[in-house]
């Protein structure tokens, strides 16, 4: 079964946002790339799970980070113009040509027909032999917390100095 013309976009715009990466110098446009790059994955995702919520909450999670990481660099890089660089336009074309030409190519692997609607796969995660795995990632997601909390103490404050 060949893909559809919009998971071919999808991927194709993935790809080539991917080889623009190279091309940013300031770190404001950076993160809209990164944004575009998360929703264009989680559509992707949604398309070949089947499942819209797993897509989303994935997308809340790239979301929470990069407004972290816009916070950081804006406070870091406030005054930077935004300059077009010189991009090599025929590096950009090839890419392009041979995305293309891949994408005429690909067919559809069977491993994205999984059913995640299906109660078995949501009960598998807590299991008794996965019950270690899901406590380790417990006690790493509070440790994360805590480490977080602390870096962010209002004394020691990690971008600006706290005038109170």
């Amino acid at each position: 079964m060949k893909l559809t013309f919009d998971i071919k976009l999808l991927i194709f715009s993935s790809m080539f946002m991917s080889i623009m990466f190279m091309n940013m110098t300031s770190p404001i446009l950076f993160m809209s790339l990164i944004l575009t790059q998360s929703i264009l994955m989680c559509l992707l995702m949604w398309f070949f799970i089947k499942s819209s919520w797993f897509s989303y909450i994935l997308f809340l999670i790239f979301l929470g980070g990069l407004m972290v990481l816009f916070i950081y660099m804006t406070s870091l890089a406030s005054n930077e113009f935004i300059l077009p660089s010189n991009l090599n336009k025929k590096i950009i074309l090839s890419f392009m040509f041979t995305i293309m030409i891949f994408m005429t190519t690909i067919n559809q692997q069977p491993i994205f027909k999984n059913n995640f609607y299906s109660t078995e796969s949501f009960n598998s995660l807590y299991e008794s032999t996965f019950m270690i795995l899901t406590a380790l990632i417990m006690v790493y997601l509070l440790l994360t917390l805590i480490v977080a909390m602390k870096i962010s103490n209002k004394f020691n404050a990690p971008i600006k100095t706290m005038t109170t």
